[in-house]
């Protein structure tokens, strides 16, 4: 089952057998508050039994299981995988088999990676109902955008999908905030304008800006948002930003000087990146033709130097931080 298959909707049957996993604890909790919506279960508060801070055994969760719901057609026992011991994985394995007709197990595994060797997890992998509870990609994320504004009656594009998650660059539970506010509004369609006029913005968004003002040589506005940065704080998160847009640079040039065509550069950057900063990339590469490939090595071998200055103790960059960005964005 996909997760976006599920938001905002209601549980019509429970599986006997569910298992969720990821690390993402948002989308785990609102996917235990789609199955608590199935009439089946009743009256959670007598079905419902979740085991989140402790250690339990096979024999105290079949007991929990084999006692007949009240008032409802399901029991429900929520069981957090990292409170299973090792020693009963084989016990839990045999009870899968017993589970009765009138309850559901619930597994909840807080790891992107299951560990498919242990019997108990390939027994579960195979058999229950999984639902993958993180995003791997930001292409997965974009069409969990996509759809969540669906959902809610409204649409987006998937290139302001993802500029949407790079503007906000948090947790799903804000993500999840943000989007609700952009519902709220009396529009069908939600654009990059008002996402940048409504939702609270990354601390990357200002160096994201800054790179654009450096490389449209709009140097009043760079200056101004230079200066609202080192008053933030630590040059660092800036440098180590630019240095990565450098390396993505000097990638999407290496490729398209290869002949590869705009949507293959992109693609092999993001794999290199294991699936993140689309947005980011995909703009990138509309930039590259500006620079030659020295200008980009060059540029990085100036970001490692201001890297190395940075975190200095004896050594404050401050304002003459701009100079150094005018001679990496050629800036006259």
């Amino acid at each position: 089952m996909e997760l976006y298959d599920i938001l905002n909707k209601k549980c019509n049957k429970l599986n006997h057998l569910i298992y969720l996993y990821g690390t993402d604890r948002y989308l785990s909790d609102i996917t235990v508050k789609y199955l608590l919506s199935s009439d089946e279960i009743g009256f959670p508060e007598l079905n419902v039994t979740r085991i989140n801070d402790r250690n339990v055994t096979a024999e105290e969760a079949e007991k929990i299981l084999m006692v007949p719901p009240i008032g409802g057609t399901k029991r429900l026992i929520i069981i957090d995988y990292e409170c299973i011991q090792k020693q009963e994985y084989d016990r839990f394995s045999e009870l899968i088999f017993k589970i009765p007709d009138f309850a559901s197990l619930v597994l909840i595994n807080v790891s992107d990676n299951p560990d498919s060797r242990s019997s108990l997890s390939k027994l579960l992998l195979k058999r229950a109902d999984v639902i993958k509870c993180s995003f791997n990609t930001n292409g997965e994320i974009t069409d969990y955008i996509v759809n969540l504004f669906k959902t809610n009656g409204k649409s987006i594009t998937r290139n302001d999908a993802a500029f949407l998650y790079d503007f906000v660059q948090s947790d799903f539970n804000t993500l999840n905030n943000e989007i609700i506010k952009l519902c709220s509004l009396s529009k069908d369609s939600i654009n990059s304008k008002d996402i940048s006029i409504y939702c609270n913005k990354a601390d990357d968004y200002k160096i994201y800006l800054l790179h654009n003002y450096l490389i449209n040589g709009e140097l009043t506005s760079a200056k101004a948002l230079l200066s609202s940065v080192l008053r933030d704080g630590s040059l660092i998160p800036l440098i180590s930003y630019l240095a990565t847009n450098f390396e993505i640079l000097l990638m999407a040039r290496a490729c398209l000087d290869s002949g590869y065509s705009a949507a293959n550069t992109l693609k092999t950057i993001v794999d290199n990146f294991n699936g993140k900063y689309e947005y980011r990339i995909k703009n990138l590469i509309k930039q590259v033709r500006r620079f030659d490939i020295s200008d980009i090595r060059k540029a990085i071998d100036t970001l490692a130097e201001l890297d190395y200055l940075s975190k200095s103790n004896n050594y404050y960059l401050g304002e003459s931080m701009l100079g150094y960005l005018c001679e990496i964005y050629k800036i006259k």
